[in-house]
């Protein structure tokens, strides 16, 4: 894929991806190489909405089938807590 370019856009299009995520490995959002598109992730909160029993979070970024870790197995208490893993203060 050739860069593209990100000085003089066109267009900015906001969407938001939702998911109820399990044990398995799960795509939020993907970008295709060859779409000419680069993607902005603003903010990655996950919560664990279990009321007693804690989970671990794993979130990878992957590139040409590698797996780049984000975060890597990060323990998520029981009673509803939330993890904030990226937050962009400034857009």
């Amino acid at each position: 894929m050739s860069a593209p370019n990100i000085v003089s856009v066109v267009t900015i299009t906001g969407k938001t991806s939702v998911l109820a995520v399990t044990t398995s490995a799960t795509a939020i959002v993907t970008n295709a190489a060859a779409s000419g598109k680069v993607l902005k992730i603003n903010a990655l909160i996950v919560s664990n909405v279990d009321g007693s029993n804690g989970s671990w979070l794993t979130a990878d970024l992957y590139r040409s089938s590698v797996a780049y870790h984000i975060a890597k197995t990060i323990e998520i208490p029981g009673m509803q807590q939330s993890f904030v893993t990226i937050l962009s203060s400034t857009s």
